[in-house]
Order: structure tokens, then C-alpha cells, then sequence
């Protein structure tokens, strides 16, 4: 997808980063024309992807939010431990945030880099 927008920043692994990664998601989305549902989604899926690397790296997290024909955004981190949706349920309490993710993304995947891996998702903007 080619981007046309995109904003990104840079976070410490700390739990008060969930919540400014989802204020930034939001800022850097309503700049555009999308429909406000989709801003929530990106939002939910934003969160999950940054609780994920505070709970499992001990690094910066970079967050990168591309608008154009759809939105793709990209969590990065410094841990070398691939994504895992493990098996859930009813009982479990944790790991339901890369269910999450594949169950309301259009498309998601990680990939590794070089210093760690970055994972993202995609949505249709509308």
C-alpha cells in the first residue's frame, strides 16, 4: 500500500505507554476521512500490540501509523520472540491480544528486523 500520511514515535517499555500509543493512534487518524468505527478498531488493535511489547520486551517501542488507500500500522520492539497466538480458554485472563488482532484486522503479520521484530496490521479505511 502506498502510504500518502503516516506519524511516528517512539515509546518506553512502561504500562502508561499503552494508553499514550492509543491517544497518538487516535490523533494521527482523525487527521484523515475515516470512518470513526475503523478509528476504534485501530485503536483496540494498537493497544494490544503495544501491551504486548511492554509485557514482553524490555526496549523502546516505535509505533508507526501509514494512512492511504487503507491503514497500516506498525509496532516495533527488541525482542527477537516471534508473535504467538496461543490456544485460549474461558478461563484464561491473558494472551488474547494477537486473537484480537487477526480476528478484527483485514491483514496482520510480523516480521523480523534486525534489533528485534515488528509487527503490524492493516484496515480497510472504510
Amino acid at each position: 500500500m502506498p502510504v500518502t500520511d503516516s506519524a511516528e514515535t517512539v515509546f518506553p517499555a512502561v504500562p502508561e505507554s499503552v494508553a499514550a500509543a492509543r491517544r497518538f493512534t487516535r490523533a494521527a487518524l482523525t487527521r484523515h476521512e475515516i470512518d470513526p468505527e475503523i478509528i476504534d478498531t485501530a485503536t483496540l488493535l494498537v493497544s494490544e500490540l503495544a501491551t504486548n511489547a511492554v509485557v514482553h520486551a524490555t526496549s523502546t517501542i516505535r509505533l508507526r501509523v501509514g494512512v492511504g488507500e487503507e491503514i497500516r500500522v506498525e509496532v516495533r520492539d527488541a525482542s527477537d520472540d516471534a508473535p504467538v497466538i496461543g490456544e485460549l480458554g474461558p478461563e484464561w485472563e491473558y494472551g488474547r491480544g494477537l486473537a484480537i488482532v487477526a480476528t478484527l484486522a483485514d491483514t496482520w503479520d510480523w516480521a523480523p528486523r534486525e534489533t528485534g521484530k515488528v509487527v503490524w496490521f492493516a484496515l480497510a479505511r472504510a
